[in-house]
């Protein structure tokens, strides 16, 4: 099983999701809602690490644990 590396849960206009998970083998899946309204929240995606921001690669290199904020740092190809 891909072992999780990191996990950022924050909420955008405070009542909507927007939740990253890194994976160990670089997988990232992002767990969102775009509105309140029927069909447009608890949505997910796939992402590369090239599609993220530099505030999200940010946030999940945060989150990580000390003993995998290097991997991270590789798999989010932060410099």
């Amino acid at each position: 099983m891909d072992r999780i590396l990191s996990k950022s849960c924050e909420m955008k206009n405070a009542i909507l999701d927007d939740d990253y998970t890194l994976y160990e083998s670089g997988f990232i899946l992002h767990e969102y809602d775009e509105s309140s309204y029927p069909g447009k929240y608890n949505l997910k995606a796939e992402l590369n690490a090239s599609e993220l921001t530099t505030e999200v690669k940010h946030r999940l290199l945060y989150y990580a644990s000390e003993e995998d904020k290097e991997l991270v740092k590789n798999l989010l190809e932060m410099d």
